[in-house]
Parts: C-alpha cells; structure tokens; sequence
C-alpha cells in the first residue's frame, strides 16, 4: 500500500485554492498503515546517509552496540530528534583499522558528535533503524586520546610506564640494534652515518628492518623487537621511522608495542621522524628524537662521552700534577734562597773570624819580631861585657844568657806555632762551608726524589683502582655470572624469574638461561619429600 499525499493546487495569485470538502480519512489495519509507512519511507528516504549527531548513550547488545543518537546542539533535550542505531561487531572491526586504533572502544563515543554514515531501514515493530557502516575520520584524534589515556593508565598500573627512564646511562655503547623501515628514504642517511662508525671499528650496528605502516606493522615491530631482545651484550636500540605520512603513527600507538619497549633490558632511543607528534613509543622510551638524524646524534654523544670523560679527567690530573710540582717548586726554591741566604752569612761569619785571625797573627808577628830585636841587643851588649868583664864574668854571663836566649828562643817557637795555627783556620772555616753546602745540595736532592716517588705512587694507586673497580664491575655483570656456572630460571623466554622450588612446580615449562643459550625444561614434582 501507498500513500498520495498531495497539496491543493494554488489560484493563480498563489494562494492554495479552497477545497470544498476534505476526503473522508480511510479505514486501515494496523498493519496496512505500517506497510504504507514503511513504504513511503523507502521510496522517499535514502538508503546511506552521513548523519552529524550526537551520541546520547552507548550499550552492548549481541554481536555489537547500540548507539542513540540525538539532536547535536549540545543540549540533549528528550524533545529533540532521537534514533537509535546499531554498530555491528564485523562493522567495528572495520572501523578499528580505517582509525588505526586497535583497542577502540565504542563507549568513548558517549557525550561526543560524530558524522556517521548510516544505511536506513524501517521495521513494522522498531519502525525507522540505522546501521553504522562507518565513521568520519576526524574523531579520530579524540579517539586515539581516550585510548592512549587507558594505555598509559594500565602501563602505569604495572609499573612499566617509566621503565625505560629508570634505566642508567650506558657506560658505553659498542653493540647498537636498529629498528627502522624497510627502504625508507630518511633511513639511509643515518644509515651511511652508522656504516661509516661500523667500519671505523668504533661501533657494531644489526640491522633490523620492520613494517612502520599496514595491517601487519604491529606484528612486524614485535618481532624486530623480540630479535633484539634476543642480541647478547645489546647496549641499546633505536627505533627511527624516517619519515611518513601522519596518520600512519596511529599504528605505533599501541599498547603490546609499548610493553615491549618497556621490557627492554637496554636503552630504546626512539627517532619516529615527526616533531610536531610525540606517540606512545616516544612516551615510554629511554629517549626521543624529533628525527632519525637526532636520535643518532644522542647515540654517537654517548659513545663519545667516555672519551670526553677521560680527556678531562685527564686534563685535570695533569693541572693537578703540574700545579702540585709549581708549590713544591716554589717551596724547593724558597728552600734554596735560605740555604744560600743561611750559608752567605756564614761565610760572611767564617771571613771575620779570618781577619781576625789575621789581625791576631799580624799583632802576634809584630810583637815577636820586637822580642826578637830586644834579645838581639841583649845579646850584643853581653857580649860586649863578656869582652870586657874578667873571665869569672863570663861564666857568669854566659849561663845568664843560654838562659835569656832559652827564653827568646821559646818565645818566638810559641810565636811562630800560633802563627801556624792562626793561618790554618782559614782552610778548617772553609771545610766547615763547604760540607754545609754539600749537605743541603743533598738534602734538596733527597727532597725532590722523594716528592716525584710520592707523585708516582698516587698515580699508580689510582690506576690500580681504577682497574680493581672496572674487573668488580664485571664480576658482577649477568653475563660473567652465568659464565662462572649459575643459571637464570624464567618462566618464558622474556618473562619473569622463577625464584623458588614452589614456582617453577607451577609452571608447566621453564626456561634455563646458561651463558652460551636457553635450555626449556619442565619441572617434576618428586613423589615423596627429600629427608
């Protein structure tokens, strides 16, 4: 049945005509008027609209959700247009990849306008329906902020939001693994860059292509991420897109890739290629880069860094030593002007007592020389009297002068003895200087071999412990401790220790990890307890 519903025609001023009687309203089943309805709806509405709506509410219904849809003016007045659609299961699906979203969930649309495109129907007992058979892109960027909202808030819930951050800065990195496109133009550039640090010797570089876009980019990063979690002795990772289209980022706003970086043992240095979007990955990585050539920039720092480290350490020993030798200089030279001071006066001393050495010797000198002319003419007028007194005299004056010359010859032996004496202290003074002299040209020389021996030693003692606290260092690495014979028990390849008898009974398979592999065994359960 249909349904003619028609207007008076209008006069010719415009005015509809005057109808003298209107028809009598026709008698119809209830479901003759709904058949009528329905067709009337069918012919005169479209079969796909896009609808701008608001979502007023969303529920669960079997095999997918039930949205109702009202006026979008923000009021959700109840006197305002509603109709409530239907989002299929397999409709949603679809909809997940157009948005990239993978964990979308229809309840982030409640209190929200959307553009739906809608396929019309009228039913006899629902009346008008909607299937959505899409949405517009645009609410994407709301969606994927409510998504990555309850990522972050299971990540946190775990502990493993801020895991990456937590880890230390690399001492240095010899062995890098790159996660990067397949063919990517902004790859080859930091590419050549590591090929060139490769071949230099300076770093090793396992190179580990993956998907960035598509339906398989999830599934291809996992795996690219479990190869490097597989590496032995991996210092860290980078993880550079290098370039793309925007949307295609949506794809890395996943949560099993976040957990992965996550996880990781080593730092994850993220370069997705976009500065004005900052993803999940670069949220949770040790570090992130605007661009590939900027997250290669922080690797190349790191490796650079100890060098740097040394060269000023370095540097400041050498100020240290040189400063230390420039006061021990001074102080030798100080040393030195007082010995010279010090001996100066005593040989200003030792040159007095000489001339008045000589003095004394010049006085004593002239004094016997006049005892000498005073026995001299004694002697002369003796003899002169010994010429003219009787010779009973002479025997007399003869002993008078043995004994007076005695005396002269006494006195002049005792003049000339001092004499003697007086000229052979200037040698002992001299002596005296010189072996003072030599005595502090050997205390300096002492002095300064002992300070260059005590230089030498601190720096020996500060290599030697430098040596010490490098071979602790690795004494206490996972790779040297599995070398000595331990082993680690997990419960998957990546999981988590097995630290006790009871938990590895738990577990149907546990992983042994040796320094060379992994050996997966099962647990036995012991039919009665040890004694």
């Amino acid at each position: 049945m249909t349904f003619d519903i028609r207007s008076p025609s209008p006069t010719g001023d415009g005015t509809p005509a005057c109808v003298p009687m209107a028809p009598a309203p026709p008698t119809l089943t209830l479901r003759a008027l709904v058949d009528g309805v329905a067709s009337a709806v069918r012919a005169g509405a479209p079969r796909e609209a896009w609808v701008d709506a608001a979502v007023v509410s969303v529920r669960r219904r079997s095999g997918g959700y039930a949205l109702e849809l009202g006026e979008n003016d923000g009021s959700h007045s109840a006197a305002g247009a509603r109709l409530e659609v239907y989002l299929p299961e397999r409709n949603l699906i679809a909809i997940r990849q157009k948005l990239a979203i993978a964990d979308f969930d229809p309840a982030d649309l409640e209190k929200s306008s959307v553009v739906a495109r809608l396929s019309l129907n009228f039913h006899p007992r629902f009346h008008l329906q909607g299937t959505v058979q899409d949405l517009n892109p645009a609410i994407g960027a709301s969606l994927l902020a409510k998504s990555l909202d309850r990522i972050r808030a299971r990540l946190r819930a775990d502990g493993l939001l801020t895991a990456q951050s937590r880890l230390p800065t690399p001492p240095d990195i010899r062995r890098l693994a790159v996660v990067h496109p397949y063919g990517a133009a902004g790859w080859a550039d930091v590419a050549k860059e590591l090929g060139r640090l490769q071949t230099a010797g300076v770093l090793e570089v396992f190179d580990l292509p993956a998907a960035f876009e598509g339906t398989t980019a999830v599934s291809s990063l996992l795996a690219a991420l479990q190869k490097a979690r597989d590496l032995p002795s991996l210092d860290a990772l980078m993880l550079v897109r290098g370039g793309g289209a925007s949307s295609g980022l949506a794809v890395l706003a996943n949560e099993d890739l976040a957990r992965a970086i996550c996880s990781l043992p080593f730092p994850a240095i993220t370069g997705i290629g976009h500065a004005s979007d900052r993803g999940l990955l670069d949220e949770v990585a040790w570090r992130a880069a605007d661009t590939p050539s900027k997250a290669l920039k922080l690797v190349v720092d790191l490796i650079t860094q100890p060098a740097e480290t040394a060269r000023k350490n370095w540097s400041g020993i050498t100020k240290f030593c040189h400063d230390a030798i420039g006061v021990q200089r001074q102080s030798i030279g100080s040393l030195l002007s007082a010995a010279a001071a010090s001996n100066f006066r005593r040989i200003s001393d030792s040159g007095a007592l000489l001339d008045q050495a000589l003095s004394s010797l010049r006085i004593r000198l002239a004094t016997t020389s006049a005892n000498l002319g005073h026995q001299a003419k004694e002697l002369e007028r003796l003899r002169a009297d010994l010429i003219v007194e009787a010779p009973r005299g002479l025997d007399i004056q003869s002993a008078e002068t043995e004994l007076a010359f005695g005396e002269g010859a006494r006195s002049a032996h005792t003049s000339l003895e001092s004499l003697f004496i007086g000229l052979h202290r200037h040698a002992e003074v001299s002596g005296a200087t010189a072996n003072l002299l030599e005595v502090q040209s050997n205390a300096l020389a002492t002095l300064g071999e002992t300070f260059f021996a005590h230089i030498t030693r601190a720096l020996d003692a500060e290599a030697a412990a430098i040596v010490d606290l490098e071979r602790t260092l690795r004494s206490l690495s996972v790779s040297d401790t599995l070398g000595r014979g331990f082993a680690l028990a997990l419960s998957t390849r990546d999981g988590a220790l097995v630290r006790t008898a009871a938990e590895a009974r738990c577990q149907p398979r546990i992983f042994l990890r040796f320094a060379d592999g992994m050996v997966a065994v099962r647990p036995e359960i012991p039919s009665s307890p040890p004694h």
